[in-house]
């Protein structure tokens, strides 16, 4: 069936008119319901967002994690009426956050342990405020842009570093939003860590290291690996002293810079990228690329990791979030895997392969590779991107 044909069937499937007698026929009753439950799906986001919010702001899914509790005893915990708070338990036991037994005591139901074990899920869900305080007014915000997530992330200020990348960034702030970024990385961490050889390197740069969680899980996995910090001086500071805390003192070196401004630095034969590319505009991506294509030696490679776009074989509605989510950053935007090969290869690298991660939603992985020789990309070109699986090796 063609596009045009199939459209009118969609049409006519749409039609109000025959929503009875669509819904009362067995052969498009089932049509109808899953439309219309993903409908109420679409429309009902936000107020799950907020429920969840409510639940992490409140301590509701803490004091659960301890005990089952009554709705009593829970209004008297969390001081606030029982009469309004029953709201928000029906809403998350719908939703599948919390359970009530026979007894009528609530507990922790499949989908909030993850929440109250992993830090980094809470800081997330309260930093993803921000986003929905900016979409209040979706249709003000694409128009006219701005907003508090965009205030939040001052190294994404301008398209080509031309103000100095560090004239907003003091301490405090650096440190506000470093933490936020390591927090959230865990999950995309560990797809990392499970789609690539880290041991076959002798040196790994690690370029926007933010808090050095990642390196510090690269040198406890791989202790003969040296490592190199890179990122904003107060950022740098931060991670230095999060890797003396982990007991790789000696092992890494630290270079404070701006990749918008600066070159990289030598000597790597590995430079990580992780979530730093979807923060950019294809402008300072396409510069950063040619960069670490100019330090690293022949045969050196270039690790990039970061949630990407949806294809017609991975559809998410992740994607829908983080599509705004980098607008309202300011300069960011979601890129396919194919995006990455072409700025990939117009940077310089003749080799690029999509590695496979378990979680796609949370991380993708593309490895890159200098050759002797700077390569002409060509469009048509049939050498296009290949799964990986390095586990399989």
């Amino acid at each position: 069936m063609g596009q045009r044909s199939w459209q009118q069937v969609e049409r006519r499937l749409s039609d109000p008119s025959l929503y009875p007698k669509l819904r009362g026929n067995w052969l498009t009753r089932w049509v109808t319901r899953r439309r219309t439950a993903r409908l109420y799906e679409l429309m009902s986001g936000f107020a799950n967002t907020q429920v969840l919010v409510a639940c992490v702001r409140m301590g509701l899914l803490d004091a659960l994690a301890r005990s089952e509790r009554t709705a009593t005893e829970l209004s008297a915990l969390l001081s606030t009426p029982e009469s309004r708070l029953m709201p928000l338990l029906n809403a998350s036991e719908s939703m599948g956050l919390i359970r009530r037994n026979r007894q009528d005591q609530y507990g922790l139901a499949s989908l909030a342990w993850p929440i109250v074990s992993h830090a980094g899920l809470k800081v997330m869900i309260e930093h993803n405020q921000l986003l929905y305080e900016d979409l209040l007014a979706p249709e003000r915000f694409l128009r006219e842009g701005g907003g508090r997530m965009q205030a939040f992330w001052p190294y994404v200020e301008g398209l080509s570093g031309d103000a100095s990348p560090t004239a907003k960034s003091d301490d405090v702030q650096s440190q506000r939003y470093s933490e936020v970024m390591d927090a959230s990385q865990v999950f995309v961490i560990e797809e990392v860590l499970a789609s690539h050889h880290f041991a076959k390197h002798r040196c790994v740069m690690d370029v926007g290291c933010g808090m050095g969680r990642f390196m510090i899980r690269v040198g406890e996995a791989c202790p003969q690996l040296k490592l190199k910090l890179f990122d904003l001086p107060p950022v740098v500071k931060l991670a230095a002293g999060k890797l003396n805390e982990a007991g790789l003192a000696g092992r890494y070196e630290c270079h404070p810079g701006s990749f918008k401004t600066d070159e990289l630095p030598r000597g790597a034969d590995l430079i990580t990228l992780v979530r730093i590319g979807h923060d950019h505009s294809d402008t300072v991506c396409l510069d950063l690329f040619r960069k670490a294509w100019a330090a690293l030696p022949e045969g050196g490679q270039l690790l990039l990791a970061e949630p990407m776009a949806a294809t017609e074989l991975n559809r998410n509605l992740a994607s829908a979030y983080f599509h705004f989510y980098l607008l309202a950053m300011g300069d960011g935007r979601l890129r396919s895997p194919q995006d990455y090969e072409r700025m990939l290869r117009e940077a310089g690298f003749a080799s690029v392969k999509l590695l496979k991660t378990g979680l796609p939603i949370h991380a993708q992985a593309i490895l890159a590779t200098k050759l002797g020789f700077t390569p002409v990309f060509n469009s048509s070109s049939k050498d296009r991107l290949t799964h990986v699986n390095v586990n399989s090796k």
